[in-house]
């Protein structure tokens, strides 16, 4: 039987007990007793370790198969907002993880700061690819957030999502009276999307 398995590549699908240690010891961190989101996993272990997280060699085919079915009883599973997070054994839910997730006090300072230099706005495509050029990737999942408008309704002070006759929106910073602005125009002219004015 170990010979047919060399031959045909199956590997066995069990996690060394070294590797559930470090994954304990993770879990173990002040800064993880909430847990680590999965997307974040691989370079956390990394740093921590000094190699890589190579669970394929293992036998399992992607991350999730490998924190569900490779770490039973050294970490759990849990689904916060669209997200996967690994958590502590034993790990429960604060009586608060039903309201809605607070929004990173840098996450509001960047969007602000952007806006500020965008004063006519940005397309929902420029906005995130501006903002991953300057700040790094903004994880809406891990906000609980399904899109930028719904980021936008959670941030009244910060930003607005204005939708053109067209359908596009556009992200405007607060305070800018995007409903005045729109009534001031001509109904029989449509100059489209305002972000238009600023990417000219």
């Amino acid at each position: 039987i170990h010979k047919i398995e060399k031959m045909t590549g199956r590997k066995t699908r069990k996690v060394p007990e070294f590797m559930k240690k470090q994954v304990e010891l993770l879990m173990d961190m002040l800064m993880f007793e909430t847990g680590l989101f999965l997307t974040e996993f691989p370079q956390v272990y990394n740093q921590e370790f000094a190699y890589p997280l190579d669970y394929q060699c293992y036998g399992f085919h992607n991350l999730e198969d490998f924190c569900f079915h490779g770490l039973q009883g050294s970490a759990e599973m849990d689904l916060d907002g669209f997200s996967w997070k690994l958590v502590p054994v034993g790990y429960k839910r604060s009586s608060m993880s039903g309201q809605p997730t607070e929004i990173p006090p840098d996450v509001k300072q960047n969007i602000k700061k952007l806006l500020s230099e965008n004063p006519f706005g940005l397309s929902v495509h420029s906005f995130m690819r501006r903002y991953e050029s300057c700040f790094g990737q903004l994880n809406l999942r891990q906000m609980k957030c399904k899109d930028l408008v719904e980021l936008c309704c959670l941030l009244p002070d910060c930003c607005v999502a204005v939708e053109s006759g067209g359908g596009e929106v556009t992200v405007l910073p607060a305070g800018g009276d995007s409903d005045s602005d729109s009534k001031g125009r001509d109904k029989n002219c449509d100059t489209g999307p305002l972000h238009v004015l600023g990417e000219v």
